[in-house]
């Protein structure tokens, strides 16, 4: 009878042993979630950053190409109408 009442204290502090072992697992996890989602908000916003920059390139490379077609359309017709004021000998 003593021999199982060892056991059965054996396997009792085991148990034990296992529930703290269990706890201080899901603590840890716990701890591992709330950093990987700290991390993952850190990333979003960078990202956010990163398309809002790129954004923002995107308009100064619009603009500088309308620009660039209003100056070219301009220079275009201003040579058509120096050309259209020539006297006919010239041409």
């Amino acid at each position: 009878m003593e021999g199982m009442g060892k056991q059965i204290q054996l396997q009792e502090d085991l148990v034990k042993r296992l529930k703290e072992e269990l706890k201080e697992e899901k603590l840890k996890a716990k701890e591992e979630a709330e950093d990987l989602t700290q991390e993952m908000a850190e990333l979003r916003y960078k990202m956010t950053c990163l398309v809002d920059e790129e954004r923002k390139r995107r308009v100064c490379v619009e603009q500088a190409s309308l620009q660039r077609i209003v100056e070219v359309e301009t220079q275009s017709r201003q040579k058509r109408s120096s050309t259209d004021m020539l006297p006919l000998s010239v041409l």
